[in-house]
Protein backbone atom coordinates (compact mmCIF):
# COMPACT_ATOMS: atom_id res chain seq x y z
CA UNK A 1 0.00 0.00 0.00
CA UNK A 2 1.00 3.48 0.70
CA UNK A 3 3.84 2.64 3.61
CA UNK A 4 4.95 0.22 0.51
CA UNK A 5 4.77 2.92 -1.92
CA UNK A 6 6.77 5.37 0.30
CA UNK A 7 9.22 2.79 1.32
CA UNK A 8 10.24 1.98 -1.84
CA UNK A 9 10.33 5.61 -3.11
CA UNK A 10 13.01 6.20 -0.21
CA UNK A 11 15.22 3.38 -0.84
CA UNK A 12 15.48 4.60 -4.46
CA UNK A 13 17.62 7.80 -3.22
CA UNK A 14 15.85 10.14 -5.27
CA UNK A 15 13.74 11.84 -1.92
CA UNK A 16 13.82 11.24 1.37
CA UNK A 17 9.76 10.09 1.73
CA UNK A 18 8.18 9.67 5.33
CA UNK A 19 4.94 7.46 6.00
CA UNK A 20 2.69 7.44 9.27
CA UNK A 21 -0.46 5.28 8.66
CA UNK A 22 -2.20 4.50 11.44
CA UNK A 23 -5.89 3.93 10.74
CA UNK A 24 -6.34 1.50 13.97
CA UNK A 25 -6.33 -1.77 12.39
CA UNK A 26 -9.20 -0.70 9.73
CA UNK A 27 -9.72 -1.66 6.12
CA UNK A 28 -11.52 0.04 3.72
CA UNK A 29 -13.20 -1.93 1.20
CA UNK A 30 -10.59 -2.85 -1.61
CA UNK A 31 -12.13 -1.20 -4.57
CA UNK A 32 -11.77 1.56 -2.49
CA UNK A 33 -8.00 1.76 -1.17
CA UNK A 34 -7.15 0.93 -5.06
CA UNK A 35 -8.15 4.21 -5.90
CA UNK A 36 -6.97 5.90 -2.69
CA UNK A 37 -3.57 4.30 -3.38
CA UNK A 38 -3.57 5.20 -6.88
CA UNK A 39 -4.66 8.85 -6.23
CA UNK A 40 -1.70 9.54 -3.51
CA UNK A 41 0.55 7.35 -6.01
CA UNK A 42 -0.11 10.51 -8.51
CA UNK A 43 0.07 13.34 -6.16
CA UNK A 44 3.45 11.99 -5.35
CA UNK A 45 4.45 11.50 -8.89
CA UNK A 46 2.80 15.64 -9.39
CA UNK A 47 5.47 16.34 -6.75
CA UNK A 48 8.38 14.66 -7.48
CA UNK A 49 7.85 15.88 -11.12
CA UNK A 50 7.09 20.01 -10.52
CA UNK A 51 7.99 20.91 -7.01
CA UNK A 52 11.54 20.55 -6.52
CA UNK A 53 10.86 18.96 -3.12
CA UNK A 54 13.65 17.53 -0.88
CA UNK A 55 11.69 15.71 0.96
CA UNK A 56 7.64 14.01 1.65
CA UNK A 57 5.81 13.41 4.40
CA UNK A 58 2.75 11.17 4.09
CA UNK A 59 0.23 10.85 7.29
CA UNK A 60 -2.87 8.45 7.05
CA UNK A 61 -5.09 8.83 9.92
CA UNK A 62 -8.22 6.53 9.94
CA UNK A 63 -11.29 7.59 12.51
CA UNK A 64 -14.55 6.21 12.99
CA UNK A 65 -16.24 8.72 9.97
CA UNK A 66 -13.50 9.52 7.98
CA UNK A 67 -9.49 8.74 6.51
CA UNK A 68 -7.33 11.15 5.66
CA UNK A 69 -4.21 10.78 3.99
CA UNK A 70 -2.15 14.03 4.15
CA UNK A 71 0.91 14.45 1.32
CA UNK A 72 3.30 17.50 2.74
CA UNK A 73 6.19 18.41 0.67
CA UNK A 74 8.95 21.09 0.83
CA UNK A 75 8.76 21.85 -2.48
CA UNK A 76 6.79 24.12 -5.04
CA UNK A 77 2.89 23.79 -4.22
CA UNK A 78 -0.07 24.56 -6.19
CA UNK A 79 -3.41 26.05 -5.28
CA UNK A 80 -6.59 24.85 -5.16
CA UNK A 81 -8.15 27.30 -7.74
CA UNK A 82 -5.04 26.31 -10.46
CA UNK A 83 -5.01 22.55 -9.73
CA UNK A 84 -8.74 23.01 -10.74
CA UNK A 85 -7.80 25.25 -13.85
CA UNK A 86 -5.29 22.69 -14.78
CA UNK A 87 -7.13 19.72 -14.66
CA UNK A 88 -9.69 21.43 -16.85
CA UNK A 89 -6.92 22.11 -19.20
CA UNK A 90 -5.23 19.70 -21.29
CA UNK A 91 -1.96 19.62 -19.63
CA UNK A 92 -3.69 18.28 -16.38
CA UNK A 93 -4.05 14.71 -17.06
CA UNK A 94 -2.34 13.42 -13.44
CA UNK A 95 -4.56 16.08 -11.55
CA UNK A 96 -7.98 14.80 -13.57
CA UNK A 97 -6.94 11.47 -12.84
CA UNK A 98 -6.80 12.80 -9.27
CA UNK A 99 -9.71 14.50 -9.29
CA UNK A 100 -11.99 11.46 -10.49
CA UNK A 101 -10.47 9.28 -8.37
CA UNK A 102 -11.05 11.07 -4.95
CA UNK A 103 -14.89 11.58 -6.32
CA UNK A 104 -15.26 8.00 -7.14
CA UNK A 105 -14.61 7.35 -2.92
CA UNK A 106 -17.15 10.03 -2.48
CA UNK A 107 -13.63 11.56 -1.01
CA UNK A 108 -12.55 15.05 -1.03
CA UNK A 109 -9.05 16.69 -2.01
CA UNK A 110 -7.59 20.28 -0.83
CA UNK A 111 -4.33 21.48 -2.43
CA UNK A 112 -2.10 23.91 0.47
CA UNK A 113 0.51 25.86 -0.32
CA UNK A 114 1.77 27.65 2.97
CA UNK A 115 4.42 29.22 1.21
CA UNK A 116 7.66 28.82 -0.90
CA UNK A 117 8.22 25.47 0.43
CA UNK A 118 5.83 24.48 2.63
CA UNK A 119 2.93 22.99 0.79
CA UNK A 120 0.18 20.25 1.54
CA UNK A 121 -2.33 17.95 -0.05
CA UNK A 122 -5.21 16.57 1.81
CA UNK A 123 -7.43 13.80 0.74
CA UNK A 124 -10.18 13.21 3.08
CA UNK A 125 -12.81 10.00 2.41
CA UNK A 126 -16.13 9.19 4.39
CA UNK A 127 -14.35 5.81 5.91
CA UNK A 128 -17.02 3.06 5.07
CA UNK A 129 -14.81 0.51 7.53
CA UNK A 130 -14.32 -3.47 6.25
CA UNK A 131 -14.21 -5.52 9.30
CA UNK A 132 -10.12 -7.06 8.91
CA UNK A 133 -10.54 -11.02 8.86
Amino acid sequence: GIAELCRQLNASGQIKVEAVVDTKDRRLPARSELQLYRAVREVINNILKHSQAAAIDVAVRGTDESLSVRVHHNGIGISNEAATQLAQSERGVGLKSIQSRVQLVNGTIQYLTKGQSDSEIIIEVPAVWQPIK
